[in-house]
């Protein structure tokens, strides 16, 4: 399944599957979340670490931390938990519409009409949101003011 129809990736630590839930299917694969976004990432010319760097150099967090899957479409997935948490899920966050906070945890309503309860609080959602928002727009501020050169600091002054 491609990442932009992706939903979720929710790990099944008793079965060692990952269900890849999608706009239209889903798909149940035998590896572990963070390897189909590592993968997806590759595919995209990126990486697991350079977003994770991205995230720490430019919004100062270091747990939790969401990875930029493809830059060019801007697709971001954030993690529920910490990652050595079994009950981790990875959400697309370009895909979720609104967060039902009526309860205690959020419910997570999707563009495409499905849902899905969560075990993470209502603040600690909308947190993992507004980073991917935050990430995405210091890029697109890059990239129009094309802020390629390097700081002045890194360069030779001799």
């Amino acid at each position: 399944m491609h990442p932009i129809e992706t939903l979720y990736l929710k790990y099944d630590s008793q079965q060692g599957i990952t269900e890849i839930t999608g706009i239209h299917k889903k798909s149940l694969v035998k590896c572990k979340p963070i390897d189909i976004i590592d993968f997806w990432c590759l595919s995209c010319g990126t990486s697991i670490e350079g977003s994770h760097n991205a995230f720490r150099h430019h919004l100062d967090i270091t747990q939790k931390l969401p990875v930029l899957v493809n830059p060019v479409k801007m697709i971001f997935f954030f993690p529920t938990t910490s990652l050595r948490n079994s009950d981790c899920i990875w959400i697309n966050s370009n895909q979720i519409k609104a967060i039902d906070s009526s309860a205690e945890n959020a419910k997570i309503l999707f563009h495409c009409g499905r849902s899905l309860q969560s075990d993470i609080s209502v603040r600690s959602l909308k947190l993992q949101i507004k980073r991917c928002r935050d990430l995405s727009e210091i890029i697109r501020r890059h990239h129009e003011h094309d802020q390629s050169e390097l700081p002045y600091f890194l360069c030779d002054q001799s």
